[in-house]
């Protein structure tokens, strides 16, 4: 079945200014009102720094970690390039978002800081198994799938109405992204019934 969603864009200045201050809001915001985020481990080339940095970075997220996979698809990739997946080991790991976690995601400073060799990358937080924030961090890709209109009064707020587009698509619901088993149905998100709203900050 061919469904109707939506896609925010940030305008080209605003892309330029995830980091810093709007960096950690956003990573709050998310933390807050999603269920679960992933990132992507690749040591490509060996590296001792990927070692003795991702290594020690992705062991404290632990208490948090739901699973993890090993192949080439997730949201932001599903993998375009299969020659590339053949050569690498892509570890995908999955955590439940709770607010311990803020202080390690806010250490890279930025969503475009994500990567090679010092850190995983393209992290990507869902909602109820449904990617929500996504990004391609070496691209310096960033985009909100099916926002809210919580979530857009949030990016406005953060960034101004000037620089937020919302695009609509259409797409085959069957092909749409789902990652299964990371889901808390228990959790009120936005657009259910019982959430609140925008959280401070």
């Amino acid at each position: 079945m061919i469904i109707d969603r939506q896609v925010l864009y940030l305008s080209e200045e605003a892309e330029n200014e995830l980091c810093g201050e709007k960096y950690q809001a956003i990573i709050r915001y998310a933390l807050e009102t999603c269920d679960a985020f992933m990132f992507v481990c690749c040591n490509y080339y060996n590296s001792g720094i990927y070692k003795r940095e991702v290594k020690p970075f992705v062991k404290e997220l632990s208490p948090l970690s739901i699973k993890r996979r090993q192949n080439s698809d997730w949201p932001g990739q599903r993998m375009l390039w299969e020659e590339v997946s053949r050569r690498y080991q892509y570890s995908i790991r999955f955590y439940r978002s709770d607010f311990s976690a803020y202080d390690l995601l806010i250490r890279p400073d930025g969503f475009y800081k994500w990567g090679y060799p010092h850190y995983p990358e393209d992290i990507t937080f869902f909602r109820h198994g449904y990617p929500w924030l996504i990004t391609i961090s070496h691209e310096w890709d960033f985009w909100i799938r099916d926002p809210t209109k919580e979530d857009r009064l949030f990016f406005q707020r953060l960034f101004g109405r000037e620089n937020i587009t919302i695009k609509n698509y259409k797409i085959d619901e069957n092909k749409r992204f789902y990652e299964k088993g990371i889901s808390d149905e228990s959790r009120c998100l936005p657009g259910d019934a019982m959430w609140k709203g925008v959280p401070n900050g």
